[in-house]
This record gives C-alpha cells, sequence and structure tokens, in this order.
C-alpha cells in the first residue's frame, strides 16, 4: 500500500451547486435560458401571422360595398335605433359567454 504524504487531508469535493456562486451561475442560466426560449416562441409566432397577415392581404374587400339593405329600411331602422339595440345585446350575449367560459363561475343559469 502506497503511504501518504504528511499534510494530506481527506477533502471531500463539493458540487458546484452547493456553493453560493454556483447557485449564482445556476440562476442566471435558467434565467438567460427562460428568455431565450420567449424569444424563439415570440419568433415563431410573428413568422406565422406574418404569413397570415399575407394571406388576409390578398383577399378582396369589394363585396363588402355592396348594400344588403335597401336605403329607405336602413333609414327606419337607424332612426328607431335598432343598431344600438343590436349592438347593446350583441355585448351583453358576448359578456355572458366570457363570464360562463370561466372555471366554477356561474352567474346565473
Amino acid at each position: 500500500m502506497r503511504e501518504r504524504p504528511i499534510g494530506w487531508v481527506k477533502t471531500r469535493s463539493r458540487s458546484i451547486l452547493a456553493r453560493p456562486e454556483g447557485r449564482a451561475l445556476l440562476y442566471c442560466w435558467l434565467k438567460e435560458f427562460w428568455l431565450y426560449l420567449t424569444d424563439w416562441q415570440l419568433g415563431v409566432w410573428d413568422s406565422l401571422l406574418g404569413v397570415a397577415d399575407g394571406l388576409l392581404g390578398s383577399l378582396s374587400v369589394g363585396a363588402l360595398a355592396i348594400q344588403v339593405i335597401p336605403e329607405e329600411y336602413a333609414w327606419v331602422l337607424g332612426a328607431t335605433g335598432v343598431s344600438q339595440c343590436l349592438a347593446i345585446f350583441g355585448t351583453a350575449m358576448l359578456t355572458r359567454f366570457i363570464l360562463q367560459s370561466i372555471p366554477f363561475v356561474r352567474w346565473g343559469s
């Protein structure tokens, strides 16, 4: 058996994470990795929206200019406030749908 040198002390090697600077290093790495993943995800989303923007930009909007309701009826509907009524009704239905979509929340039926 080989002799150990004089003054040799048995030390236990410690993990890098056991030291405070190791934990700080791991924290910084995880923070940068999270930011990298976020940037990557936003880049993918931006490229998908770019394709969708190109497709929607190529659509024709000429058909939207055609009047569906004749002018006489449109004037009567505007004078009686039917458009505001429909807007309020639609907003109320949308609000009810959104509130009912929240889990464990029921504000009525």
